[in-house]
């Protein structure tokens, strides 16, 4: 689910309320859908490919496996290039 998507889904805080305990209430009005999501991504070394990618690539260990094998062609072909 996208987040604009998130952000479309109404929520009856009633039915929220009824289960949690007057010490763990939260304002979900102030709430802000995707706070972390960015830096998460960033952290974590999520890319995003582009559509003429995805054609070839159905898989991280695909894209992984791939990069890794022209890495090791470089490193071959020259080996000032670069250094694993």
């Amino acid at each position: 689910m996208k987040i604009e998507e998130i952000n479309k889904v109404e929520i009856d805080l009633s039915l929220i309320d009824c289960y949690i305990q007057d010490e763990y209430t939260f304002d979900y009005s102030k709430g802000v859908v995707g706070k972390y999501y960015r830096e998460n991504i960033e952290e974590n070394g999520y890319i995003k490919l582009s559509p003429e990618l995805q054609k070839y690539f159905k898989s991280s260990e695909e894209v992984n496996n791939f990069l890794l094998s022209i890495i090791k062609v470089l490193k071959i072909n020259n080996s000032n290039f670069i250094k694993l």
